[in-house]
């Protein structure tokens, strides 16, 4: 489920893996993600705010910023929680991204390293 709000969208999730996953594994593997960061806010006022105070040009570029007190895991392998989608750096970010894999599908991940120091690992 997708929450629009004037900044940025708020997603409600539910993701079933073929493998059992304790809460603290999947921050875990989120924090190993580049391109998602980490935070203990839960409005997107609040999250939008850092943002706009902190971020390269007042932008959050990274994919996606996950609240991790939302995150629940149910049966053992299903892993239930909220994000927002900064929809200004989203935009920008995938943008990029399909453009360099576009030109140099070998060498994207080398040529996208260029962007990685105005990611935010944590809001």
């Amino acid at each position: 489920m997708v929450l629009n709000t004037q900044y940025m969208h708020a997603i409600h999730f539910s993701l079933t893996l073929d493998h059992e996953i304790t809460v603290d594994e999947a921050i875990e593997r989120l924090a190993a993600n580049t391109r998602i960061a980490l935070t203990r806010k839960r409005s997107a006022n609040v999250v939008f705010s850092f943002g706009r105070d902190h971020g390269y040009f007042g932008r959050i570029l990274s994919q996606t910023v996950v609240p991790t007190e939302t995150l629940a895991v149910r049966n053992g392998n299903e892993l239930v929680g909220f994000c927002f989608t900064p929809q200004d750096g989203n935009a920008l970010l995938s943008s990029v991204a399909a453009t360099l894999w576009y030109l140099h599908p070998e060498g994207f991940e080398d040529r996208i390293d260029v962007i990685r120091p105005y990611l935010f690992r944590e809001v």
